[in-house]
């Protein structure tokens, strides 16, 4: 006879969250909402409120209709009951929603402010797992947001470090510096990396982990210039997102890849990774929305539809600079740049690398200013 009420729910709650790191969220997301039931049923609202919140999560990455500003409703109802109550486990849970809504819109200093409450009330309640998990996207969102890399590469660095012997943590805490290693050029170092932690994932059976290193490898092998390698990175981790049922990685992933794709001069499979991306994005994904458009905006200028390609593109940025992903609003702007070139408009191009040039700059990415600057000179001036 399986255990019901609050022994139930907790049992649920911890066999949702093996099944999720083993990649079957179906199964997961079942646990999880069997376990709000059951709370729910024994009247203990703190123990609903925490399935809830980590229902939601599953939710937020499964179900393209909820949204961002859903997830983070939720979390701050959750957190209105619970703070005065003071239960970390279930604090801790409702501020990770939180953070997850932030990362669904790009919104990496939210993120940063979310997850630091994630982690005093998760050290507080014992749950390493947790902190840990939280730790990860922490280090995340000093790459992928507004941080330098000056600043960025030695927080990310001494992360990393602090976490020797801890090898699941170690491989999460890998990603931002291969992101920096490839911004300085150092492309070799941070392959190693990738190749590190994709035999750790591989080792300790977490697929769609393995898969979210494609963020990563992906952008590293476009600012080496191997593109047909990073098109490979990134057509790999979405078959294994779209075959889980995993929508919220997917969505952004799928954009990386029609930008891949679209480089490789393949406009029809540059269409369908367009589509994957559209219907899996919510609608107040950022960086999904943003780069959907990018590859909807590179094939109607090869098509020579350029004024709806400059439409979409400039809609692209528009989205995108919602965000505060630096990385990410250059490259966006080198997509329109290239839809400007495209329709023989230099003078525009150049003011809108411009803009690339600075946000690259901003951010430290000696590569990608390198190039944008390269690219700056070669265009005539009108």
């Amino acid at each position: 006879m399986e255990p019901g009420g609050r022994e139930g729910a907790e049992l649920l709650l911890d066999l949702g969250t093996a099944n999720a790191y083993c990649g079957d969220l179906q199964l997961a997301q079942a646990q999880r909402a069997a376990a709000v039931d059951l709370a729910r049923a024994a009247g203990d609202r703190v123990l609903e409120l925490r399935a809830v919140c980590e229902l939601s999560q599953l939710r937020a990455i499964t179900d393209a209709s909820f949204t961002a500003d859903k997830a983070l409703d939720v979390a701050r109802e959750a957190l209105r009951e619970l703070e005065p109550l003071g239960d970390d486990k279930a604090l801790a849970a409702a501020w990770a929603l939180a953070g997850q809504g932030e990362n669904l819109r790009g919104t990496w200093e939210g993120v940063a402010a979310a997850l630091e409450h994630v982690v005093e009330h998760a050290r507080r309640a014992g749950e390493r797992a947790r902190a840990t998990e939280a730790l990860h996207l922490l280090s995340a969102g000093i790459f992928w947001g507004p941080t330098p890399l000056a600043t960025g590469l030695p927080r990310a660095e001494a992360m990393l470090r602090d976490a020797r012997g801890d090898r699941w943590l170690e491989s999460w805490l890998m990603r931002p510096v291969i992101g920096f290693y490839a911004m300085q050029g150092r492309f070799e170092e941070a392959r190693e990396l990738v190749a590190l932690a994709h035999s750790t994932l591989d080792e300790l059976g977490q697929p769609l982990y393995l898969a979210t290193l494609a963020f990563w490898s992906g952008p590293l092998e476009t600012l080496a210039g191997d593109v047909v390698a990073a098109e490979r990175e990134l057509g790999a981790a979405c078959d294994v997102f779209q075959a889980a049922g995993e929508q919220g990685w997917l969505s952004t992933m799928s954009g990386f890849h029609a930008v891949a794709l679209d480089a490789l001069g393949r406009v029809e499979e540059v269409e369908e990774a367009v589509r994957v991306s559209k219907d899996a994005a919510t609608s107040d994904d950022y960086n999904a929305q943003a780069f959907w458009r990018w590859g909807e905006a590179k094939v109607l200028a090869r098509r020579g539809r350029f004024d709806e390609a400059e439409r979409i593109g400039r809609e692209a940025v528009a989205w995108i600079d919602r965000s505060d992903e630096l990385n990410n609003q250059a490259w966006v702007r080198m997509g329109l740049v290239d839809v400007l070139r495209l329709a023989q408009r230099p003078a525009d191009a150049r003011e809108v690398l411009s803009e690339a040039i600075a946000r690259c700059e901003q951010k430290g990415n000696e590569v990608m200013t390198d190039k944008a600057r390269a690219l700056f000179d070669e265009l005539p001036a009108r």
